[in-house]
């Protein structure tokens, strides 16, 4: 899937001045991030996609995507506040879809302290809470309803380190050096 961060920030001037003529004094925002969005891919749950060779890894752009989705909902939260409305984010893990496969649904289970994936109704509590009165001192912030995917630490440094080898060793001995000036490509290092 296509991940356009840009997307979002196209609809605001049309969305402030709906919030600002609407007047209502009351109102709820909910936008939606994912745990990708607080924490970088654990690219090893994806070694079934390069068993025959073939070079892949979870996109950068759905990281930023929804990562700036945070830090949005913040800006939108303290530009709404004034006008009673409250800007939050759901924060969601994966969610359990027919066109996973099998391979992909062990490792994200293997990963999640609860043992499995999302079922599509998983989020509707959380956003209702967010919807809702309960959540009337609530803005700015995320809920994040994951299955304990984030709190989960044995994505552990030997894991990524692992990942982050195999990962290096497809790009053909180059990789991107980012400096104050940029990327640059340099050649790995043995």
């Amino acid at each position: 899937a296509r991940v356009a961060p840009q997307g979002p920030v196209r609809r605001v001037p049309g969305l402030l001045a709906q919030i600002r003529e609407a007047a209502t004094g009351a109102g709820s925002l909910i936008n939606v991030s994912s745990t990708y969005g607080l924490v970088s891919p654990d690219q090893s749950v994806y070694d079934y996609r390069r068993q025959d060779g073939a070079e892949f890894y979870k996109p950068i752009g759905y990281s930023v995507a929804k990562s700036g989705m945070l830090n949005f909902t913040r800006w939108l939260a303290e530009y709404c506040a004034p006008f009673g409305v409250r800007v939050n984010t759901l924060v969601p893990g994966g969610v359990k879809e027919a066109g996973h496969a099998p391979a992909f649904v062990a490792e994200y289970v293997k990963r999640t302290p609860l043992g499995r994936m999302a079922q599509d109704d998983d989020y509707n509590g959380a956003i209702v809470f967010l919807a809702s009165r309960a959540a009337a001192y609530m803005t700015g912030a995320m809920r994040v309803v994951g299955g304990g995917w984030k709190t989960r630490s044995s994505r552990s440094a030997k894991a990524a380190k692992g990942a982050q080898d195999i990962w290096l060793s497809r790009r053909r001995g180059v990789c991107a050096a980012i400096s104050s000036k940029g990327a640059t490509e340099t050649p790995a290092q043995p």
